[in-house]
């Protein structure tokens, strides 16, 4: 949340996009590195 309010300073960014630009792509690649082990 206090990211949201400083990264860009007159605009606030709500914590899910947040959440989701960064759990996204780890998400991503836990799918990928789990599948390459099977």
């Amino acid at each position: 949340d206090t990211l949201g309010r400083c990264l860009i300073a007159p605009v606030e960014i709500p914590t899910g996009i947040i959440s989701a630009l960064l759990g996204g792509p780890f998400f991503l690649w836990l799918l990928f590195s789990k599948r390459e082990g099977l």
